[in-house]
């Protein structure tokens, strides 16, 4: 049992923020605060899968965006970190921890498969192992002990929870969330889902919505007791695995 409750919120800046990206700050945020812990939102602006996509300047302002939106829906980070700036602590970390040697040029070379754990297979050949590593190294250095994520992401885990076991690292608590949907509040937001629908949170801002009546509808969507809190043990679909 921890002492106390630090979380992170890890967006790509590949586009603005829509609705399941404030659902799962918000659960970040609460659970933080209930634990009296510290909430840090992680911006993925190095991903080299978007970078030749997405313009490193464009992803600023996506940030940026994210960061208003947020507060905008009263989420306010402790900490705001941009994985760019973090990448020679990361580099240095993951030196010492494989011996001062780094494969293929700042990647590591994924090796000794255990078969016998869930998912780990279909982990590596879905995941780049290396950005499996950054995310440990960069949950470790902040202190992250609860990491909560969408349930789509579930097969990350074990990749996650190795690296962590082969370099000593305690390993955070997972949890992963069903994914939002039009089962509950179909009739108090247009889409849900993060895939489907106008559902950009600039979007609510541009069309005169206030804040309070896009949280409130959420709460009804997606908390077992609107009024309480946006914790776990208040969610009306379950995480659907612990760990």
């Amino acid at each position: 049992m921890f002492l106390v409750t630090n979380t992170r919120f890890n967006p790509t800046t590949n586009g603005e923020l829509h609705i399941g990206h404030a659902y799962m700050a918000l659960v970040n945020q609460g659970e933080a605060r209930r634990g009296k812990g510290k909430f840090i939102v992680r911006f993925e602006d190095n991903n080299r899968d978007w970078l030749w996509r997405v313009a490193h300047d464009k992803q600023m302002e996506y940030a940026q965006g994210m960061i208003d939106d947020l507060a905008w829906l009263g989420v306010i980070a402790d900490e705001y970190q941009y994985q760019s700036q973090l990448e020679e602590r990361v580099r240095e970390s993951l030196l010492f921890l494989n011996g001062g040697e780094l494969k293929e040029e700042y990647r590591i070379a994924f090796e000794g498969l255990t078969p016998n754990i869930p998912y780990l297979n279909y982990a590596v050949a879905a995941y780049n192992p290396h950005l499996t590593a950054e995310r440990v190294i960069l949950d470790a250095l902040s202190a992250i002990n609860f990491v909560i994520r969408g349930e789509d992401l579930i097969t990350e885990y074990a990749l996650y929870y190795n690296f962590c076991d082969r370099w000593g690292i305690p390993r955070p608590e997972h949890a992963y969330l069903a994914r939002l949907t039009m089962a509950d509040g179909a009739d108090m937001l247009p889409q849900i889902s993060k895939t489907t629908g106008n559902n950009k949170i600039k979007s609510f801002r541009e069309s005169g919505m206030k804040a309070d009546e896009l949280l409130e509808k959420l709460r009804k969507a997606c908390l077992k007791n609107p009024d309480g809190e946006w914790i776990i043990s208040n969610l009306k679909a379950r995480p659907v695995w612990n760990g």
